[in-house]
């Protein structure tokens, strides 16, 4: 018994095997906690759970049993279940022939076990409390791990909660507190324990991943070293089985258990087949069970302050606009491109008093209010002389001198002149300034120049 008592405290644990709830006043009414002459009695189910010594606590039926201690209701209880012996079947020994005296021993041991009230597991100690976030201090890390180590082994450990927030109880005495979370490097950190310590870590990421090699080198032995290197030691043989409120209200006493509390302390021995189903569960899961960010992953979180995480993020060009986003996938790119340069059609609607040019000369050129490249002067019969000057940006405009031209009238004109009726059948003109001579017709005669 005592070679298989010490595999099962070294190899497998303390706590609770299966089975061994307790029923507290809310169950049914056959099963509700009452007291017997005076003690309470619970209703505890069947079940098997190993103490620290590594011996078997059988109850093997359901049923009511007595527990030992008194209930507070200033505070929660504690019920724990302890291994106990008792000697059976007293048969009589060899003794002195000389004596007439009968000697009896009892032959057989009996298993049992008994139900009590104890101390919190947190009674005597101190809490060690802090905060684990990334080197930036602000970004709170989740499932860190927090080990207290007191000459290199284990003495606490907890995880960080959804806050980063962590709170570990301890015995009094000097510990190294140790932070560390997949992806980034651990820190530790040595202080002496006393009520209300406070330790923050912040911890800079990895910049490059552990060799598969390494880790599978090395993890077992830093768990020996951290676990193993002393062998544990039993100090009190006992197995948390609730943690307990006891209400009194005038005649009316309840027992009622506490889960959150009760999953806090309550021990489990992990057997080959949860521990077979625990890891087969985490290979096929494949919704993120590490809670790796996308950034430990490099992968994008956004795309200039857009997230979709699982998802897309679709680039438009806004409407109208001369943007083009062109998407290779095959190519893994994305080409932004615009198809506004090469536009000849003023796309912009400039105004030719926006950019100082003419808009016409003498309303020519604005036909329409189409563009003219060019507005050709010219003189419609050689009177006026048009002379560009391109490097002055001038234009000369000069009369030309012309021939005598001679200007017929239909129109006769009747003039009376000394008592002479005349008329006015031609005259000449020279550069279209003043009449140079006039021909005179008097009473049909030869014509006279005046």
């Amino acid at each position: 018994n005592e070679k298989r008592h010490l595999l099962n405290w070294l190899i497998h644990g303390i706590g609770i095997v299966c089975g061994l709830e307790v029923e507290d006043s809310n169950a049914e009414e056959p099963k509700r906690p009452k007291k017997v002459n005076g003690k309470w009695n619970v209703y505890l189910h069947a079940g098997v759970a190993l103490d620290c010594y590594g011996r078997e606590i059988v109850v093997s039926r359901d049923g009511f049993v007595e527990v030992e201690g008194t209930f507070n209701d200033e505070k929660l209880n504690y019920l724990y279940l302890r291994y106990n012996e008792c000697e059976k079947e007293s048969v009589p020994v060899l003794a002195n022939v000389s004596t007439c005296e009968e000697v009896c021993r009892d032959n057989r041991v009996e298993e049992v076990f008994e139900l009590e009230l104890g101390d919190s597991p947190d009674e005597g100690k101190v809490s060690v409390s802090g905060k684990v976030t990334e080197s930036d201090e602000t970004t709170s890390i989740k499932g860190a791990l927090i080990e207290a180590l007191q000459n290199g082994v284990v003495k606490g450990i907890t995880i960080t909660n959804e806050s980063g927030d962590y709170t570990l109880m301890l015995s009094p005495g000097t510990y190294d507190i140790r932070a560390s979370a997949s992806g980034y490097k651990s820190e530790d950190k040595t202080i002496p324990s006393v009520p209300s310590t406070n330790v923050n870590f912040h911890l800079p990421k990895e910049t490059a991943p552990k060799d598969s090699r390494d880790i599978w080198v090395d993890m077992p032995q830093e768990y020996y070293k951290e676990h193993l290197k002393f062998c544990p030691r039993c100090e009190d043989a006992k197995v948390l089985l609730a943690v307990v409120d006891y209400n009194k209200s005038g005649d009316t006493e309840t027992l009622e258990i506490k889960p959150e509390k009760t999953y806090e302390y309550r021990a489990i021995v992990y057997n080959n087949l949860m521990l077979y189903e625990l890891i087969s569960s985490h290979i096929v899961d494949f919704n993120n069970p590490h809670r790796m960010t996308a950034e430990q992953a490099g992968a994008l979180v956004s795309v200039d302050g857009v997230k979709n995480p699982g998802g897309d993020v679709d680039l438009k060009p806004e409407s109208g606009s001369a943007i083009t986003i062109t998407p290779d996938d095959a190519a893994k790119t994305i080409t932004i491109g615009e198809n506004h340069s090469g536009r000849t059609d003023n796309p912009h609607k400039v105004t030719a008093e926006q950019v100082r040019a003419l808009k016409s000369v003498n309303n020519v050129g604005n036909v329409n209010k189409k563009y003219v490249e060019n507005i050709n002067l010219e003189s419609e019969d050689d009177t006026i002389g048009i002379t560009p000057k391109v490097s002055e940006d001038k234009i000369y405009l000069k009369l030309n001198e012309i021939a005598e031209k001679k200007i017929m009238f239909d129109t006769e004109v009747g003039h009376n002149h000394d008592g002479i009726n005349s008329r006015l059948i031609e005259c000449y003109e020279s550069n279209l300034a003043h009449v140079k001579w006039i021909n005179w017709e008097h009473n049909g005669d030869t014509p006279i120049n005046e």
